[in-house]
């Protein structure tokens, strides 16, 4: 079951406006968290290998696919929390602000 457009609409205007509110956190980015798991589990199995490099995309990629679809599903019958959940992930990946700055 897809959210309704105005939840969904309404989830990415108020990530937008948190984004042009707050703008990124200086500590505990979420993104910046990815990237840092990346490189500790690169350092850990790094291998001149192709299925090791695979295994990391797919752990990295599906780790995050499966989070993100885990909190759908959680969060999909309640239009509240679809909202907050859908501006929290779009304030986490948008960046606007920060990219402003510093353009």
């Amino acid at each position: 079951m897809a959210l309704p457009g105005r939840v969904l609409a309404a989830g990415l205007a108020l990530g937008w406006l948190a984004d042009q509110a707050l703008g990124d956190p200086r500590r505990f980015h979420p993104v910046a968290g990815f990237g840092h798991l990346a490189l500790r589990l690169e350092a850990a199995w790094f291998s001149d290998s192709k299925a090791r490099g695979v295994a990391h995309e797919v752990v990295l990629v599906g780790g995050a696919l499966g989070a993100g679809l885990l909190a759908e599903r959680a969060i999909r019958s309640h239009p509240v929390l679809a909202m907050v959940g859908t501006a929290a992930a779009t304030w986490a990946v948008l960046g606007g602000r920060s990219l402003a700055r510093e353009a």
